[in-house]
């Protein structure tokens, strides 16, 4: 399986816009907010393409049996 991002590439600075009691306690209690956060994103992207490679894969198993052991199977058009 391909990374689902490239691992190597610059970091970039971001503003966000946090509650800021949460982040009063995230820096109380020392945690490291950028490698909290990419690794919480991180997650959720994998989360998102596997749903997005199951609904492909799926409709294409389904089409399979379907149609019978030789058939020709071709790729459902899911976004456009």
């Amino acid at each position: 399986m391909s990374a689902i991002y490239d691992f190597d590439a610059l970091k970039k600075a971001t503003n966000l816009g946090l509650n800021s009691d949460f982040l009063l306690n995230t820096r109380a209690l020392n945690i490291n907010f950028s490698a909290t956060l990419e690794q919480a994103l991180q997650e959720k992207l994998k989360t998102i393409i596997d749903g997005l490679s199951t609904c492909l894969i799926i409709p294409l198993i389904n089409q399979k049996n379907l149609q019978g052991r030789n058939a020709t199977i071709r790729t459902p058009q899911v976004l456009r």
